[in-house]
C-alpha cells in the first residue's frame, strides 16, 4: 500500500533523519535542532529540556490552528509510555518535550487519536494535523508486532478514511514520513 501511495502521488526520496534513535529526529523535525540530546529519554530525564521556537510557535505566529494525534495515548499531553511493548510511546511525541506546551493550554492540542477522523470532519477541523501511530503501526521494528506488513495494513485503512474527511476536500494534503530507516 506504502508503495501503492510513492507511485501514485510524490515520494521525496532524498530526506534523510537526523540519525538513530527516533527522539532526536521527532525534536529536529518540529523545532530545527536535537537540543544535544542522542537518545530516548524520557521529558524531564534528558538531561536539558528543549525550550525555544518550534513548529507550535510557528503555526500559532501565523493564525493556524493545530492538534497533535497519537494512537494509544491514555489522554492529553501523556508524558510516559503506556500500552505496553506495541503502544504509545512518549519519544514519537515532540510536543510533550517542550514545556512551553505543556505548561499551556496548547497542551489540549497534544491528544489521543480517537477523535481525529470525526474532528477532520469537522466544519472547525485544524488546518495543521500531525498523527504518530502507535508502535505496532508505525512500521519501524520497535516491537515484535511493528512490521512493515502491520504498518502497510494499519495504512490502508486510515489513509482512505482521511480523504474522505472535508479537511482532505479542503485542499488536505498527507505527507508519510518515517523518522529512520536504513
Amino acid at each position: 500500500y506504502i508503495n501503492g501511495l510513492a507511485n501514485q502521488y510524490e515520494s521525496e526520496t532524498n530526506s534523510y533523519a537526523t540519525g538513530h534513535p527516533s527522539l532526536p529526529n521527532y525534536l529536529e523535525l518540529t523545532s530545527g535542532t536535537t537540543y544535544g540530546i542522542t537518545s530516548d529519554c524520557n521529558p524531564g530525564a534528558c538531561g536539558v529540556t528543549p525550550s525555544g521556537p518550534n513548529l507550535v510557535d510557528q503555526l500559532q505566529a501565523a493564525g493556524i490552528s493545530w492538534k497533535a494525534y497519537f494512537e494509544d495515548m491514555p489522554s492529553s499531553c501523556y508524558g510516559a509510555d503506556a500500552g505496553g511493548s506495541g503502544g504509545y510511546v512518549v519519544r514519537h511525541d515532540p510536543f510533550v518535550y517542550f514545556p512551553e506546551i505543556t505548561g499551556s493550554a496548547e497542551c489540549n492540542n497534544v491528544v489521543p487519536s480517537t477523535s481525529m477522523i470525526s474532528d477532520m470532519s469537522s466544519s472547525s477541523s485544524p488546518s495543521f494535523v500531525w498523527l504518530s501511530p502507535s508502535i505496532c503501526d508505525d512500521a519501524g521494528g520497535d516491537a515484535g508486532c511493528a512490521t512493515m506488513a502491520a504498518g502497510d495494513a494499519y495504512l490502508s485503512n486510515l489513509i482512505p478514511q482521511i480523504m474522505n474527511t472535508s479537511w482532505y476536500s479542503n485542499s488536505g494534503t498527507i505527507i508519510l514520513n518515517f523518522d529512520e530507516g536504513s
